[in-house]
C-alpha cells in the first residue's frame, strides 16, 4: 500500500487533524514548534494527528512522546504510523539518556559570586587557567562560552555522566527526581525548542541567585556562607575568624553591586526565568530592587520565579510586585513539624510559619504556585511520615514534596546513620513503602554503607545543643537514642 493510498485510508477512519513525517523534519526545535500548532484545549473522540515515522529510528519516536507529554497533547489523539519516503541520514535531534538542560540556559550566581551551572553542581566554572570565573570580575558572554562550558555542553551531548552532576545521577539510582530530570517539567516551554549542537549566547534564559547571606535562621544543615545569623554565631563561639568573616561579608557584595545589575540587565530581553534563594530571598532588598526594575522595563511579565524560603515571612506587599509577572513559584523549606522545626530551623517560630503558610496559600492561583522542599537528614529522615500527612493537611498548589538528600556536611547524610539508627528508620518507614516520595529514602539508606562511629555528628549536635539550650533527645528522642546521642 503506497503512502498516499495509507493516508486516504485513515482519513476515512478518523477525522485527522494534520499528516506529520517525522522524517522530514531536521531539528528538535522545528518539530516541536508543528507540534505545538496542533495543541487543543480538546479534541473530539475521532480526532487524530497521525505521525509516519522509519521503523529503524526508535529513537525518535522516544523524543516525541516526550514533547507530546510536555506539550500536553494526549498520547489517545496521536496515531504512530511506520512508513516514510524520507531519507533519515540529515536527522539530528535524538538527546542523550545522561541529557541535562541546564548548561545551555543557566548560570548560578552564588553568594560568595562563583559561577556554576545549576545550584547542585560539584564545582565552579573555570577558565583556561583553571582559575574561578566571578560574576565581580567576568562578562557573561565570556563565562557562558568558555571552554569549560563548551565541554561541558559536549559531554551531555556525546552521553556522558560527569562527576561533577553527581547529585543528580545519586538521585536517579535511587529512584528520586533529579533536578535534571524534573527541568523537563519546569522548562517545558523552551526544553525543545533549543538547539542543543550550536552555542548560542541567547539560549541563557535563566539566572539562579543567591543574593547575599541575609537570613533571620540559623538551620543545622547550613552553613556562614548562606545565613548571616550562622556567621554571627560562629564568629562569637570562634568557629569563623574574624578575617574569614570579613572575607565573607566582602563577597557577598556583588548582590548590591550595581556593575552586577548591569550585566544582568543586558539579557533583559531573554531573561525567561529566575531561582531566587538565599539566605532568606524574603530579605533581600537586591531582590525587590530588581523585581522593580523588571516591571520598570516591561519585562516582568515575560519572567517565572522560583523561590526557596523558609516561611517566616509574609506581606500582602509581595503580591503588589508579584502580580507584575508571568509566574510565582515558592517552595518552602518544611524538613519536619512542630518543635522539630523549631530545632532543626533555629530561630523560627513553627506556629507563625504555619500561619503564613496558610496565608500564602489562600492566595494561590495560576500564576501564584506553592509548595514544599525537603532536605532530608539524619535529623527528620524518621519522621518523614508525619511531615507527609501535614503537608497533606495543607492547601499547597503541588501536594507532593520535592525532596532532596542532604550531602553536606556529610556528618548529616542519612548514609552516615549508625546501624541501630539505620535499622529504626528502615522499621518505621517500611509501613509507608507504597509512598513514592518515602520508598527512594529506604532504598537509599540501605545501599549505605554502615558507619561505626557517628562522632562527628554527636559532636556537632551537642555544641549547638549547649549554645542554644536546646537538647536532641527531647524533641528528637528516637533517632537521638538510635545515634548514641546522651
Amino acid at each position: 500500500m503506497s503512502l498516499e493510498e495509507l493516508k486516504n485510508q485513515l482519513a476515512k477512519k478518523y477525522l485527522v487533524i494534520e499528516f506529520i513525517d517525522l522524517c522530514e523534519y531536521r531539528s528538535m526545535d522545528e518539530l516541536y514548534l508543528k507540534l505545538l500548532e496542533l495543541k487543543k484545549e480538546t479534541y473530539q473522540d475521532n480526532e487524530r494527528i497521525v505521525l509516519f515515522y522509519d521503523e529503524n529510528f526508535t529513537e525518535t519516536l522516544n523524543l516525541v512522546r516526550e514533547m507530546l507529554v510536555s506539550i500536553d497533547i494526549p498520547d489517545f489523539f496521536v496515531f504512530f504510523q511506520p512508513g516514510s519516503t524520507q531519507q533519515i541520514n540529515s536527522l539530528n535531534f535524538s538527546l542523550s539518556q545522561s541529557h541535562c538542560i541546564y548548561p545551555w540556559i543557566n548560570l548560578q550566581i552564588d553568594s560568595l559570586g562563583d559561577l556554576r551551572p545549576c545550584c547542585i553542581y560539584d564545582g565552579n566554572i573555570l577558565d583556561n587557567n583553571n582559575q574561578k570565573y566571578l560574576i565581580q570580575n567576568n562578562d557573561l558572554q565570556e563565562i557562558y562560552s568558555s571552554n569549560y562550558m563548551k565541554n561541558l555542553r559536549a559531554s551531555f551531548l556525546q552521553g556522558k555522566k560527569p562527576k561533577e552532576c553527581k547529585h543528580c545521577w545519586d538521585h536517579e539510582s535511587a529512584n528520586i527526581p533529579s533536578m535534571r530530570q524534573l527541568a523537563h517539567s519546569k522548562f517545558k516551554e523552551i526544553y525543545y525548542k533549543i538547539n542543543y549542537h550550536n552555542e548560542d549566547f541567547n539560549d541563557l534564559q535563566l539566572f539562579d541567585l543567591r543574593l547575599g547571606n541575609s537570613c533571620n535562621l540559623a538551620c543545622r544543615i547550613c552553613g556562614p556562607v548562606y545565613s548571616s545569623k550562622i556567621a554571627d554565631a560562629d564568629l562569637s563561639a570562634g568557629r569563623l575568624n574574624k578575617p574569614d568573616y570579613i572575607k565573607i561579608e566582602k563577597a557577598i557584595g556583588w548582590a548590591d553591586d550595581d556593575v552586577f545589575w548591569g550585566k544582568l540587565l543586558t539579557k533583559i530581553n531573554d531573561i525567561k526565568y529566575l531561582d531566587i534563594f538565599g539566605g532568606e530571598p524574603l530579605m533581600s532588598k537586591s531582590h525587590f530592587k530588581l523585581l522593580r526594575k523588571l516591571i520598570e522595563l516591561d519585562a516582568a511579565k515575560n519572567i517565572k520565579i522560583d523561590y526557596n524560603s523558609n516561611g517566616t515571612i509574609f506581606s500582602e506587599k509581595f503580591f503588589d510586585l508579584w502580580d507584575h509577572f508571568k509566574e510565582i513559584k515558592i517552595s518552602f523549606s518544611i524538613d519536619n513539624i512542630g518543635s522539630r522545626f523549631e530545632y532543626e530551623r533555629y530561630g523560627a517560630d513553627w506556629n507563625t510559619v504555619e500561619e503564613n503558610i496558610k496565608k500564602f496559600n489562600a492566595r494561590r492561583s495560576n500564576k501564584f504556585i506553592t509548595d514544599v522542599s525537603t532536605a532530608v537528614s539524619i535529623q527528620n529522615v524518621y519522621y518523614l511520615p508525619e511531615l507527609l500527612e501535614w503537608i497533606n493537611t495543607q492547601q499547597f498548589s503541588i501536594i507532593n514534596a520535592t525532596i532532596s538528600i542532604v550531602r553536606n556536611p556529610w556528618f548529616m547524610s542519612i548514609s552516615s546513620m549508625t546501624k541501630e539508627a539505620k535499622d529504626l528508620v528502615i522499621e518505621k518507614l517500611s509501613q509507608y513503602s507504597d509512598n513514592e516520595i518515602i520508598k527512594p529514602v529506604i532504598q537509599t539508606i540501605k545501599n549505605s554503607t554502615t558507619i561505626k562511629s557517628a562522632k562527628d555528628f554527636i559532636n556537632f549536635m551537642k555544641i549547638l545543643d549547649s549554645e542554644r539550650q536546646e537538647n536532641f533527645t527531647k524533641t528528637h528522642p528516637e533517632i537521638a537514642k538510635a545515634m548514641r546521642y546522651d
